[in-house]
């Protein structure tokens, strides 16, 4: 955390899950709430964002008892108590599940008539993006980010 506040960055976007919920969602939780803290007391006025993971191989397949549903959970509570604890903060909460939203249609973003195109188009093995999923990730992140920082 120390290095990573060394940049003077607009918005820091904390996207811990698909590497932490392994560990079970009480580890989720209280990582993420130490983590906020800390930033938030190396820099009060940072942007942070705390983002879920994107559903990602079997996951899709999984349902709403998941070690991602359960890890997003988890965040969205931790979110929820460091809102409390710190209400004027700059702090906010994304569901980054439409990343990858299902029939998603691609024709404008490819130039074409795309339509809609399955998840697995989008990654490689159900995990990693393709170049297409990474155009999925700027289409779903730049409004967002640009509306956080901008405050509007």
């Amino acid at each position: 955390m120390h290095y990573l506040l060394r940049v003077d960055a607009a918005a820091y976007v904390v996207d811990c899950n698909p590497n932490s919920e392994a560990r079970g969602a009480p580890f989720v939780h209280e990582r993420a709430i130490a983590l906020v803290r800390g930033m938030l007391a190396a820099r009060p006025n940072a942007t942070i964002v705390l983002a879920s993971g994107t559903k990602e191989g079997a996951v899709w397949l999984e349902g709403e008892h998941s070690q991602l549903a359960n890890g997003t959970a988890a965040l969205r509570a931790a979110f929820e108590q460091l809102q409390k604890e710190a209400p004027r903060a700059r702090l906010s909460f994304v569901q980054a599940d439409a990343i990858y939203a299902q029939g998603q249609d691609h024709g404008g973003s490819l130039g074409r008539d795309a339509g809609p195109l399955p998840q697995f188009e989008m990654t490689v093995m159900g995990t990693h993006p393709t170049a297409l999923g990474m155009e999925h990730f700027t289409a779903f992140w730049a409004p967002r980010l640009t509306s956080l920082v901008s405050g509007a």
